[in-house]
């Protein structure tokens, strides 16, 4: 059984395009332990998927917690690695992977064993380019999001009554706090929509939940769902 190491960080949207050749990958490769190098919000949500058989976490810490990680995956007989992520930190993965292991590298980087060489000219979408990549593995690629698997999960749709909806997601990147719109102008939206009989579904996490409930102070019929949104019920409504 091969071991298989796949890198993959960035936001909520690069994990749901690399689900293609997530599945494209566990498909070509249903025997063989499959690991991912993710970040840990994304952690649950690559394991429900089934597309993989184990999730490491890496935090990007500081230059000594980097080095500790990068041993840590050293010793762990990867047979492949598929470097979706082909960022400069993981560009020093694969040189450490080729100076201190036998194992085949696929990615863009100059390190790898199989590269795939961008045309900077002419970018393919993500998906393209990230199947095009894995292709040089001989792997047939779907070229499209799975998300099939989040069917699995229920929803109660007579809390919304057949009506027609719209979701809102009033949340903003903690680094980039100074670019939130007003929770006032949220409110203002809501009340537009409920003037045209659509109904607001507010969505959000925790850090969400103060302007989330202000909007709902403000209009009552919104369907508040802050904190009970994951992904599976926001794929089914």
């Amino acid at each position: 059984m091969k071991k298989i190491l796949i890198i993959k960080h960035g936001s909520l949207g690069d994990i749901i395009s690399a689900t293609s050749v997530l599945k494209d990958i566990r498909d070509n490769y249903l025997k063989d332990e499959i690991i991912i190098l993710t970040s840990n919000e994304y952690k649950n949500f690559l394991l429900d998927s089934h597309l993989i058989n184990k999730v490491l976490v890496d935090d990007r810490k500081g230059l000594i917690a980097s080095i500790y990680f990068i041993n840590k995956i050293l010793k762990m007989d990867i047979d492949l690695v598929i470097n979706l992520q082909n960022s400069n930190r993981t560009t020093i993965y694969e040189l450490c992977f080729r100076l201190f292991t036998s194992a085949k590298i696929n990615g863009t980087g100059i390190f790898s064993t199989s590269r795939y060489k961008l045309n900077l000219e002419n970018l393919p979408s993500v998906i393209e380019g990230l199947s095009n990549q894995i292709e040089l593995l001989d792997i047939k690629c779907r070229r499209k999001p799975y998300l099939d698997w989040l069917n699995n999960h229920s929803f109660d749709f007579n809390k919304i009554d057949h009506q027609r909806l719209l979701i809102i997601n009033p949340g903003c990147s903690r680094k980039n706090i100074q670019k939130k719109w007003p929770s006032e102008k949220y409110a203002e939206i809501c009340k537009v929509l409920i003037s045209k009989k659509i109904l607001p579904i507010l969505i959000g996490s925790k850090e969400d939940e103060e302007c989330i409930n202000f909007i709902g102070k403000k209009v009552k019929d919104v369907l508040n769902l802050c904190n009970k949104s994951p992904l599976n019920v926001v794929y089914q409504l």
